[in-house]
């Protein structure tokens, strides 16, 4: 999801997001993580917004504005009843919304009327065959990290000037966002992973785990 627009390129933002993810390999597990983004303009062959979804490195669904459904990509998916993907569906459309409005509010921080601008996302959970896991939420905005959660403090730490305003409300008595973001991904997300190693177990097994999500190293 590396983009670059008129002279803009957000690439920093998916180089450096996706290298953080890969500094903290782990011997050997299994990975969930989830890929969003959301731009000012729709164009370039860009969605509005877009929501993609891998297990181990591969990708098995993805959501577009576009379409404005959640559908699979791995074969394996499929095996996911209809009302799944309806929920889904549903879910994407909330996060959609959320990342639209992420993308105003950024601009306005930053005296930004108008132009291209994109909000991006990465978060995700490992889970390592010790049976402990890792969880993480990355942000970027216009080529920038932008945002990181401290899983420890359980507070976003703003990476830029700009970021600090967001920062301070998330981190608010009001909203504790970190909080509530680590204990979704502490439980929700490795609970969803656990699922879909069951269903991909066949391609997963096969492929041998050699996804950028995961790692074999001795």
């Amino acid at each position: 999801m590396c983009l670059s627009v008129s002279g803009r390129s957000l690439s920093l933002t998916c180089v450096s997001l996706r290298s953080l993810s890969l500094l903290h390999v782990f011997d050997s597990g299994h990975s969930l993580q989830y890929y969003s983004t959301a731009v000012s303009v729709p164009g370039y062959g860009l969605p509005e917004f877009s929501t993609v979804t891998y297990v181990d490195g591969i990708q098995i669904m993805n959501y577009n504005s576009d379409s404005g459904r959640d559908v699979p990509v791995a074969q394996w998916m499929e095996r996911r009843g209809q009302d799944y993907w309806e929920r889904n569906t549903q879910i994407c459309k909330g996060v959609e919304a959320a990342f639209k409005q992420n993308v105003k509010t950024e601009m306005q921080h930053n005296n930004q009327t108008g132009g291209f601008h994109a909000y991006q996302r990465m978060t995700g959970c490992e889970l390592r065959d010790d049976g402990s896991i890792w969880v993480y939420d990355q942000h970027g905005y216009d080529g920038k990290d932008f945002l990181a959660l401290d899983t420890e403090r359980l507070v976003y730490i703003p990476l830029t000037d700009e970021a600090q305003v967001t920062a301070q409300r998330w981190n608010s008595p009001e909203e504790r966002l970190g909080d509530y973001h680590k204990n979704y991904l502490e439980n929700r997300c490795i609970e969803e992973l656990r699922k879909f190693l069951q269903y991909g177990k066949e391609e997963l097994d096969r492929r041998g785990g050699q996804g950028w999500g995961r790692s074999n190293r001795g």
